[in-house]
């Protein structure tokens, strides 16, 4: 339950009963096809043959994590990344349909509300 605290200046602050406040569960981007953070540095590569919610919950699991990129039609390849900055781009016809080469996904965290 929030419960609103505002004050009469027109600031809002919600305040969560009972307290502490959860935090807000993280949040995925809608998927970037064909598009790879391969310019920014590796955070963890987690290999081949992983789902993609296990890839999901290992960036959310990481507190440096930002983006992944998951090869969702060949090996299941999962790659974490703190940035990225640079994506790289193909169109549907060289990376072979938009699940082909890589997904990219950012992940929206969380904020506790206090």
């Amino acid at each position: 339950t929030w419960v609103d605290v505002s004050r009469n200046s027109g600031e809002v602050q919600l305040l969560c009963d009972p307290m502490p406040c959860p935090p807000s569960p993280p949040g995925w981007s809608t998927p970037s096809y064909c598009t790879s953070c391969e310019a920014s540095a590796v955070l963890e590569d987690r290999g081949t043959n992983v789902a993609l919610e296990a890839c999901q919950a290992g960036c959310e699991g990481n507190s440096q994590c930002a983006y992944i990129n998951y090869a969702e039609s060949s090996d299941s390849h999962c790659v974490l990344y703190a940035k990225c900055d640079d994506p790289i781009t193909r169109t549907e016809a060289q990376c072979g349909g938009p699940h082909g080469w890589w997904t990219t996904y950012k992940l929206t965290r969380g904020a506790v509300v206090v």
